[in-house]
Formats: C-alpha cells, structure tokens, sequence
C-alpha cells in the first residue's frame, strides 16, 4: 500500500529558456490506494541540440528533400495513437497554428518511453536508460535539429482528457501551440499493474531544412477527393509546384502559399501529393504526404484508340487493405491461404489492429493444427462454455500453451503484448525458456518474468527486437506483426512430441511469393497491456513549468 508522504518540497526550475521537469521522481509516483485515480502531466523543451548553436532566425535554406523514415503516415497507426494525433493538432488549429507532420523517429521515441514508464513504474523525462529527452530523440534517430520538447501525461482515461490537461497548463500549451514545430511523434500505454495505468507522450521537434506537407491534418482517410494542404516554406519558398505525380508532369510553378485547396487524382486507395518549392536563388526541396481515398465510385474504363491505364491488381489477393507492396502482404496471404487467419465481411484484414487473448488463442490452434476440445465444465471463469472462443481456448489450456490469471480468469478480452506472445509461440512449438547469461535486450533483464521465453524465441527467430537494442515488451501486438511472427514460428521445427491431443498436421503454409521487406524499426504499435492500477487517494495535477511538485515517498 503507498502512502503519501506530509512533506511537499517545492522546487522553484529556470524556465526563461529551458521548461523541464519531473511530476514524479523516477522511483515512482506518491499517492494512497483507493479513491479517485491520480494524474499528472510534465513537460520539457530545448530550443537548441548543444545549448551552443541558437536557432535561426529564419530557416536554414536547403535542397535536402523530406523523406521520412520508413516513409510511414497516419494510416500506419492504431486508434489511440491517431485520435492522440489528431487531437493535437486539431487543438494547433484552433489556435491558428499549423498541423504538424508525422515523423517516424520521433514516433518511435514517444512510443518507447510510454510503454517504459508503465514497465519500469516512473514518470520523468528521463528514461529508464538514464537518458534526458533529447538524448532519447538524439538515440532514436531524430538528429541534428533545431528545436525539440516534449509532453507527457499519465493517469488520464482518454485522449480528450490528456489533451485538455496538457492545454491546461502554460508549459504543455506552450510546447502543444507553438509555432515553431512541424513534426511531432506521440505514445499511448496501458500498463497492467503500473502506478497510473495510462500513459501519453507528445513529442515536437524542429529541423530547419526539412518543409513537411500536411493533407487534412494528417487524417488518414478521406472519402472526398477535395482535400486541403498545410504547406510548410514560410522564409524558405518563393514558388511551389503541386502534382499528383512524383515526376510533376503537367504541373506549373505557382506562387508559395502556406494553405490551398487540392484534388486527390481520384481512385480508391493512398493517395501522395507532392509539392516541390522553389526560392528565389534557384534551390529547390520536394516534399510529399499521403492519404487514404475511400467510397469512390467504381468505372470501368473506356476503351479509346489509346488503351486507358487502369490500376494494377495483386494476383490472389485476398484483402483490400493488404496490397502487394504491402511488407506483410506474403505473411499474410500465406497464412490465410491455410486458414490460419481470416479478413472481416467488408473484405479488409486491418493489418494494425490488435489482438486479444482470445483471437490468439485461435490462431494459435489453428496454426498448430490442433483438435479442439470442449470440456463440460469451464477452466476459466470469464470463458463459458457459450463463448465463440471457447473450444480454443481450452484446447491452448490442455495443451500448456496458454494459462490464466490467478484471480481464475483469462481476460479475453485483452490485448496481446509482446512478452506474452514470445511466451506463448514459444510454448507452442514445444521449446523450453534459454536463460543466457547476458540478456540480448537492453529493456528485458534476466529478473523479468518473461525473460526466457522471449530469449528462445530471438534466438529460434520468430520474434525480434528495435534496432536501438530493445524489445519493447508491453507492446501490443498488431495483425500484421502477428502475421509474421506466426509465419516464422512455424518455420521452427517442433521441440519435442506433441501431446495425444494434437491428432492433425499442421497446416501446410504455402512460400511467401517474393522477399517481404520488413519497414525498418517497425512494430509502432500501441503499448501496453489493458488495464492497469492508478487507482489512488489524491486526485493529482502535478504540472512542471516554473516550478515543480518533488514529494517524498513513504512505501509500506
């Protein structure tokens, strides 16, 4: 039981040009269980990467183009992440303030540190890894810049919740409002057993050379082709050109404008509008970003003396949000010609959902190509006998693959983390936990419960980690991801013999067609297990701007 402590130190922070600070110190947050939940939000800003090199007054002009990393956009991103998203920049617009663009790195960065409070109970800029926030940014790839800062919140229910408390507050409003950024990463986690349960991240950055454009806020789907462009280039540009077409053909310079109207060149599916600008001294940067068109009439093309192109199809495929292109489309269509997974009635596989215990519960067995049982009675309270997972889930239970919890439940409900997943693929093709001496992952220690099913199943390959040497394991698991990592697990020959129970082969999984080329440091995924404490007798607004709350802990 936590007890908060009667002494509060007040700590008065410089923040004529550096807002920073901690709502928590890193061994965790204060507060009594029982009552109203606690919350608390911190932010933190640097306006220069060295504290030597001042931001220019003007940007920095360029021929350097804008290529995201893993050229990734608000379609690549499950709900809560995109409704976070959309939220703050809707809020920048309310204000006069323009949209700002994805980046992939900052992405990440956000991402990682919710998840890593929630895993490592603390709440501070300051990771787990001791390192500040632009060092963080720095490591995920998100260098050199100009400006960077950083919002986070936890202990909030939703994302209008989070957003108002960060609006709420001088600091967070100032980083979430101000001009100066135009790309931004954020984080979502909901860490089971935590201090404050959820978790939310913002993080906004700066770098001169880059003029991102945005299509309708970064929303990801449009159903009408007329669409608006947020058009980064103010001090930079003198004249843009805007096409449908990497190549511009048919386009004309016109002059730069920061907001115009455009048309979409019609069709369902992404669409990319490309913007080049160019400056008075003949320097020239092109820029892109992406949009999903959906609920546009199908035609048949007319035949003309010129044949007219149409779209090129994937032969076999199964799902309309699964094109050829796609990296997880051979893991997919492979395990789908098998039976192993299965699209929705609208012909979509939405590869970014997540899963819940029960859907891997059957994709489990089905992949294993087990004969299902169904006992008379129950083995979990919370999975009747009426449930449409039942008979999985008491075929993964016979067979030791899967357990509950101790409370008699399996929560199906759930959504699958990474940790989980190791353990439970791992279990399944008959392999024991490997315990090596020196963990492989930075964020996955020999203590951690987890630690040998996910060292077995990097080693037997079937699930790796971040490029940044983590594993990230509260992190949900997505379909596609999944996809893949099923695929992989039943490459790995089986361990040992099955129990009688397993009476079928498993299914013959057809070659993936081509070479799938995984998106460099994916999964982005939403982190965290569902549910979590929080639960905590103060309710708590703890904002660091010109001072902050630093209170001792009494733990008992």
């Amino acid at each position: 039981m936590k007890r908060l402590s009667l002494a509060f130190l007040l700590v008065a922070l410089l923040a004529a040009t550096h807002n920073s600070g901690a709502a928590a110190m890193p061994g965790g947050p204060s507060g009594n269980s029982g009552g109203s939940t606690q919350r608390v939000v911190s932010s933190t800003h640097r306006d220069r990467p060295d504290g030597t090199t001042p931001l220019p007054a003007t940007p920095i002009a360029s021929e350097v183009a804008y290529n995201p990393p893993e050229a990734i956009g608000p379609q690549d991103y499950n709900d809560t992440q995109l409704q976070l998203l959309l939220a703050t920049n809707q809020a920048r617009r309310n204000n006069g303030r323009g949209p700002l663009r994805l980046n992939a790195n900052l992405m990440n960065a956000a991402q990682w540190l919710a998840n890593d409070m929630g895993v490592h109970h603390y709440f501070n800029h300051t990771d787990s890894l001791q390192r500040s926030f632009d060092q963080r940014l720095s490591s995920f790839g998100y260098t050199p810049y100009n400006a960077i800062a950083e919002n986070i919140a936890a202990g909030y229910a939703t994302v209008p919740d989070a957003i108002n408390a960060w609006l709420g507050s001088s600091g967070h409003r100032t980083n979430m409002l101000n001009a100066t950024y135009r790309e931004i990463g954020v984080g979502f986690a909901n860490v089971a057993a935590s201090d404050y349960g959820r978790y939310w991240v913002q993080d906004f950055g700066l770098r001169s050379n880059v003029y991102p454009v945005v299509i309708n806020n970064e929303a990801p789907t449009t159903d009408s082709p007329n669409v608006s462009l947020y058009i980064y280039g103010t001090g930079y540009a003198s004249q843009m050109m805007v096409s449908n077409r990497a190549d511009f053909s048919g386009a004309a310079w016109q002059s730069y404008q920061t907001e115009i109207s455009w048309q979409l060149a019609g069709g369902n599916g992404l669409q990319t509008v490309y913007v080049k600008l160019g400056t008075s001294g003949g320097s020239e940067q092109t820029n892109s970003d992406e949009i999903n068109l959906t609920n546009q009439p199908t035609t048949t093309p007319i035949q003309t003396a010129t044949p007219v192109p149409t779209a090129t199809v994937c032969p076999g495929q199964r799902f309309n949000d699964v094109g050829c292109t796609y990296w997880a489309y051979s893991y997919i269509q492979s395990l789908a010609a098998s039976g192993v997974i299965g699209g929705y009635a609208d012909g979509s596989f939405r590869p970014h959902s997540n899963i819940s215990r029960a859907e891997l519960a059957k994709m489990i067995v089905l992949a294993g190509g087990w004969a299902t049982v169904t006992p008379t009675t129950p083995h979990f309270s919370d999975v009747p006998t009426n449930h449409w997972a039942y008979r999985f889930v008491e075929t993964g239970y016979a067979l030791n693959v899967i357990g509950g919890y101790s409370d008699g439940s399996y929560k199906p409900t759930n959504l699958v983390t990474r940790d989980q997943l190791a353990k439970i693929v791992v279990k399944a093709r008959g392999y024991d936990r490997s315990t090596p001496a020196s963990p492989t992952f930075s964020d996955v220690p020999a203590s951690y419960w987890a630690y040998g099913y996910i060292e077995q199943a990097a080693a037997l390959n079937i699930l790796s980690g971040y490029s940044n040497g983590t594993f990230g394991p509260g992190i949900q698991t997505q379909r596609d991801q999944l996809s893949k990592t099923l695929y992989n697990a039943l490459a790995v020959p089986t361990a040992t013999p099955s129990t009688p129970l397993e009476s079928s082969p498993g299914p013959s999984i057809p070659a993936p067609t081509g070479t799938p080329t995984a998106v460099a440091g994916t999964p982005l995924w939403l982190r965290g297990r569902t549910g979590g404490s929080g639960q905590l007798a103060c309710s708590l607004f703890l904002a660091c701007c010109s001072a902050a709350l630093i209170f001792a802990e009494a733990r008992g």
